[in-house]
């Protein structure tokens, strides 16, 4: 909720511990719901609470915030839809929760002092290097966060600084595990390769026709054609109905009016309110704070009301007005920031409102959204039209019309597909279908008989507005047994690769004993075929610049010096001989950066198996439980 400013508190490991919590939160907080009868707590983590209002806030407050930043052409409903805002915040609020419930076990809780030296600390709220309540209030009202949320949020962020200082308390400089991951990673050989492959073998015996046809005896009954299908379908589709569509200026209006509450944002306040049973009693109060004193200290001194019971929350004008009433809503929206409000008469006596905080309100244009709106009218018309059309032949589907029947009486447009397989490709192996339509359609195709019945089916089951289609097979063409003329170019390029393969065999080992008797390499080849090469400074890992296959480098790796095997090629067309000809251990006292990178990964998993354990602790002792009843209902609008 409050990234950008959280950003200049959190140190590295709370951000690690974040990361963990709100993935896992994300995961597993969807637990059953177990709470009874109609509340307002959204969710629960141990004893600490997730109130509605301030839940249903964040929510928007970000959906508006990526609205404006991302420029997103979609309304508020869908951007926390689409993008899962009303997911990710409660994840974040559950953490922050599972956070408070943990200092609160331990104890802790951060001073007004401390939370207001962070507070000067941020640099976002800073001018000339010095704290300024402008540059602050900027800030907030750009992202339309209050001073209560700010407060909240440091408050949670030096929580978790002062757990996170106590987890990560020991920091283990792992030396000795990065010498030995640096020695073993940056250790070099030096190698003799030999490379046989099959298309350096000339002379092998050739492949007859007896051979290809004994090939073909043993193996028939595997080589088989694919199964074809020719068929027709009409496409139904929301898209074909917009011809001529269009939207009026008076429909325009009339949905945006609809979706006022999602275009036009209330200003919302954050009130202390204290009540007295005298409006003289109510006039000195406001005398006295006016005069200097602060509210809640003045209010708690003056009546039985606690701080918690003082400090109201937020509320738009409506919201206040339907809570007290519409004169207290208009006294308490008619004064500035930090003022008092004048007494207002209520049946408890006079109220008194101050307004801590003003978040201003927002009105999104008919101008801006109206190319939005008037496309979403003609997509709606579109998929009145094709239900409307699709209505029509159902009812004559049901009457036994054929495929041809509809075809001709509703002039529909028929696309074909002829001798395709089950995967979209032709008898010639090319393409057929190439949209996802089509991949759809080729589906069902494949589980109908010939000449079926007509019947209209979903493109997208349970979402009939993607569209939807009519399918009729026309012929099949069962799978065969490929004859041995079919078959006799393919088995003669494979009983040759497999003649050229076992001859680079026998070369590569007669390569490999020659080897092993320190013979030179060039003169193996010059007899065997094939390709020598010695290498140096070989790395145990391929870099960009490497031609060494990662098999044959592995091989090299577990070779002791002076032995030699053998491995096949990484494209599996020949044989590679390696001899390790020398290791070459790495200097420990040349480390470069790279043994530091090391240390710090290796310390960083220490620290992040830390992590895990305290997570996993979190979750056993403050089990969470979420209200999903009231989340639905709460975005129940956005998620129809």
């Amino acid at each position: 909720m409050l990234a950008n400013v959280r950003s200049n508190l959190d140190s590295f490991f709370v951000k690690l511990l974040l990361g963990l919590l709100v993935a896992a939160f994300a995961v597993w907080g969807v637990g059953p719901t177990m709470f009874a009868g109609n509340t307002n707590i959204v969710a629960k983590v141990g004893n600490e609470e997730i109130d509605r209002v301030k839940y249903e806030l964040a929510v928007r407050r970000q959906a508006r915030n990526l609205q404006a930043q991302a420029q997103l052409a979609m309304s508020e409903s869908d951007v926390i839809k689409n993008y899962r805002i009303d997911q990710r915040v409660l994840a974040e609020m559950m953490v922050q929760a599972a956070y408070r419930a943990n200092a609160a076990d331990l104890g802790m809780r951060p001073s007004k002092e401390v939370i207001s030296d962070e507070l000067r600390n941020i640099e976002s709220f800073q001018m000339g290097g010095q704290f300024s309540k402008q540059a602050m209030d900027n800030y907030l009202n750009s992202l339309r966060i209050t001073y209560s949320e700010l407060e909240d949020d440091i408050s949670d962020t030096v929580l978790r600084n002062q757990i996170s200082d106590v987890l990560f308390a020991y920091q283990p400089k792992a030396t000795k595990l990065a010498e030995t991951l640096y020695s073993y990673d940056n250790e070099l050989r030096d190698a003799t390769i030999i490379t046989i492959t099959r298309s350096d073998i000339l002379d092998f015996e050739p492949v007859t026709e007896e051979d290809v046809a004994t090939a073909y005896e043993k193996g028939k009954a595997g080589y088989k054609t694919d199964e074809l299908r020719t068929y027709q379908y009409v496409l139904l589709s929301p898209e074909a109905f917009k011809t001529g569509l269009e939207a009026s200026d008076e429909e325009i209006k009339s949905l945006y009016d609809t979706k006022a509450g999602e275009y036009i944002i209330p200003e919302i306040r954050t009130f202390n309110h204290i009540s007295f049973s005298t409006e003289e009693d109510a006039l000195a109060f406001i005398t006295s704070v006016t005069s200097g004193a602060d509210f809640v200290t003045a209010a708690t001194q003056a009546t039985e009301f606690s701080a918690d019971e003082i400090s109201i929350g937020e509320f738009s004008k409506e919201a206040l007005g339907q809570s007290y009433s519409e004169a207290a809503a208009e006294a308490a929206f008619a004064v500035s920031e930090n003022a008092l409000s004048a007494p207002v008469a209520s049946l408890a006596g006079f109220d008194v409102f101050q307004a801590t905080s003003i978040t201003a309100g927002s009105t999104t244009t008919l101008d801006s959204v109206s190319e939005t709106l008037k496309a979403e009218i003609i997509q709606d018309k579109a998929v009145r039209a094709m239900y409307d059309r699709t209505n029509e032949l159902e009812d004559e589907i049901a009457t036994g019309l054929s495929f041809d029947e509809l075809v001709e009486k509703f002039s529909l447009t028929v696309a074909s597909i002829e001798n395709t397989n089950r995967f979209g490709r032709d008898s010639a192996d090319q393409p057929a279908v190439a949209t996802m339509e089509g991949y759809v359609i080729l589906r069902d195709a494949f589980e109908l008989e010939t000449d079926e019945d007509p019947e209209l089916r979903d493109l997208r089951p349970g979402d009939a507005e993607q569209g939807m289609y009519i399918v009729r097979v026309t012929d099949i063409q069962p799978e065969r047994e490929k004859t041995l003329e079919e078959m006799t170019e393919t088995l003669t390029a494979t009983l040759t690769d497999d003649r050229k393969m076992e001859k680079a065999g026998e070369l590569i080992e007669q390569a490999m004993e020659r080897l092993q008797k320190n013979e030179d390499p060039q003169d193996i080849i010059n007899e065997t075929g094939g390709t020598s090469f010695k290498t140096r400074f070989i790395q145990r890992t391929a870099d960009e610049k490497s031609n060494l296959a990662q098999n044959i480098r592995d091989l090299l790796f577990s070779l002791p010096v002076g032995e030699i095997n053998v491995e096949r090629t990484a494209d599996n067309t020949g044989y590679v001989v390696v001899k390790n000809e020398m290791i070459r251990t790495a200097d420990l006292s040349k480390r470069t950066e790279k043994f530091d990178e090391y240390r710090k990964q290796l310390a960083e998993a220490i620290t992040l198996d830390i992590a895990t354990q305290y997570q996993t602790n979190l979750f056993k002792r403050f089990p969470e439980t979420i209200n999903n009843a009231l989340i639905q209902q709460i975005f129940s609008d956005q998620n129809q």
